[in-house]
């Protein structure tokens, strides 16, 4: 699908890493607050846009389920 950006591909990520997230604390958090941060969509700014590129060059931890 071309877009404004072309054929691009973007991914959706984390602007906190949800392994930040687990060093600063988040292990202290219950299974569902630690799910509620990771599928968090009521922030414009907890998750952005990008290019497939730039998210496969980090290491990505599991998705809590």
């Amino acid at each position: 699908m071309d877009g404004i950006f072309g054929r691009r591909r973007f991914d959706v990520d984390h602007l906190v890493p949800l392994a930040e997230a687990w060093d600063s604390a988040a292990y202290d958090w219950t299974t569902a607050q630690r799910q509620a941060y990771a599928n968090d969509l009521n922030e414009p700014w907890h998750l952005v846009a990008v290019t497939d590129a730039t998210s496969s060059s980090v290491s990505k931890p599991e998705i809590m389920s």
